[in-house]
């Protein structure tokens, strides 16, 4: 299944089941998006906050009382499941439903990828396109900062993999060559300031998952290409 149709299929009947993991996952990535914002700007109140990739507003609750939040993902429907609880939750916000490496750029001070880095791992081109954006949307001294499942192995691009868990998840996803991306940031400008698992923000969180957290440099000429 397409990541677009899954998450577009999960926002009309969210999952029941794996309550337990997804319960760890939203306490470690609360705690961790809070010292991401603390780290951008001093506090969530003070981050104008874009989510690559935001799926349904997983990470909304968590932005709670940001300056500004802005959504981007190619699933219309999941899209529409984001705005409803935005209402709910009484937050503002704005949604872009393109490829988030084809998104307009906006500058923002905490930009997030939890759990959809993967998406752009299919071929080099497409997450350059992305790192790109995340560096011409990242004010100086902001931070991007998001989550990846850590190999054994040293990935390439193009490596998928059929991911099944339970009814949270059931797509195509493809490994993610974080030494590549470490590299293009640092060329960007972004020094790495937080490398380690989920589970340090939350002992039950899977000690696969890793959590990365980069700050741009406070220097003029941000948003350049990586190859300039």
């Amino acid at each position: 299944m397409s990541s677009v149709n899954h998450y577009n299929r999960v926002a009309l009947q969210p999952p029941a089941d794996c309550l337990s993991i997804r319960t760890a996952h939203r306490i470690a990535k609360h705690r961790f998006i809070a010292a991401a914002a603390s780290k951008a700007a001093g506090a969530i109140c003070n981050c104008n906050v874009i989510d690559f990739a935001c799926g349904r507003g997983g990470d909304l609750p968590k932005v709670v009382g940001c300056a500004s939040y802005t959504g981007i993902d190619n699933a219309d429907k999941a899209l529409a499941e984001l705005r409803r609880r935005a209402v709910e939750l009484g937050v503002r916000v704005s949604t872009y439903c393109t490829d988030a490496a084809e998104s307009p750029v906006l500058p923002c001070n905490l930009a997030m990828c939890n759990f959809a880095l993967h998406y752009f791992c299919d071929t080099q081109e497409h997450m350059n396109a992305l790192l790109h954006k995340v560096a011409q949307c990242v004010l100086p001294g902001g931070v991007f900062c998001g989550t990846y499942e850590r190999v054994k192995h040293t990935p390439g691009f193009g490596e998928a993999y059929h991911a099944v868990v339970g009814s949270c998840v059931d797509a195509i996803e493809w490994r993610v060559p974080f030494d590549y991306l470490q590299s293009v940031m640092l060329r960007y400008n972004f020094a790495i300031v937080d490398h380690k698992p989920l589970a340090y923000y939350n002992a039950e969180a899977e000690q696969s998952i890793w959590v990365f957290m980069f700050q741009k440099a406070q220097v003029p000429g941000y948003g350049r290409r990586a190859e300039d």
